[in-house]
């Protein structure tokens, strides 16, 4: 029975030294450098949220075994597992995506009301455009499409019949400011009937694939 426990007492053995290794390195190395041991700074001063947020900054950013180990995570979590890190979707064809535009498009649509009118834009601009024509000013709105709008298709390959997608709470602000009579240049309209034109093997993006911005050809159209 005790050599069928060896290997289970190895395996802890194991894992609780990679879990002592770090904060005995990184002890070691404060001791041989200028500025002394940063754990025990908490010490120093009266605990407050300013104090520990600036403490927990400084122990972040002096972690040797995270500044080893973070770029290389980093570009396994990328290259095998496709994930782009906080803000960025790593879509097909070697095209990335802002996550928080992402996510906006595909939120339910009950989920995106305004709490109060205060949060609504489409009163917001109204006014705005009242108080410019009242002093002899003109306002033409342009909303700026997101890339995953017109490029839906090459987020995820399950998209690819789709050329065009306008999150519902866009539409339902451009209907408002349209009743309303605010001028509206509608990009989306413009975008999507080039892409429905010239189809999925199109040689000319409207947008740059590694980045949220127009190419030359998507400026020249909205130009």
């Amino acid at each position: 029975m005790s050599r069928l426990r060896e290997p289970k007492w190895v395996l802890i053995l194991i894992f609780l030294s990679i879990i002592a290794a770090a904060p005995i390195v990184q002890t070691l190395r404060e001791l041989h450098g200028n500025d002394g041991v940063i754990a025990l700074e908490v010490f120093g001063e009266w605990p407050t949220a300013e104090s520990l947020r600036s403490y927990e900054e400084k122990m972040e950013g002096a972690n040797w075994a995270a500044q080893v180990s973070r770029r290389w995570l980093q570009f396994a979590q990328f290259t095998l597992l496709k994930e782009g890190g906080e803000k960025v979707v790593v879509g097909s064809q070697g095209w990335y995506f802002f996550k928080p535009g992402l996510n906006y498009m595909l939120l339910r649509h009950d989920s995106t009301h305004a709490s109060d009118a205060t949060n609504d834009p489409v009163a917001a601009i109204v006014d705005f455009r009242n108080q410019l024509e009242a002093r002899g000013f003109r306002l033409l709105v342009l909303p700026i499409p997101n890339k995953e709008s017109i490029y839906p298709d090459r987020v995820t390959p399950r998209a690819k019949n789709l050329r065009s997608v306008m999150a519902p709470r866009t539409r339902e602000v451009l209907e408002g400011l349209s009743r309303a009579g605010v001028e509206v240049v509608d990009l989306f309209k413009e975008f999507s009937e080039v892409r429905r034109r010239d189809g999925p093997s199109a040689k000319t993006p409207l947008y740059l694939a590694q980045d949220t911005h127009w190419s030359p050809a998507g400026v020249a159209l909205a130009a």
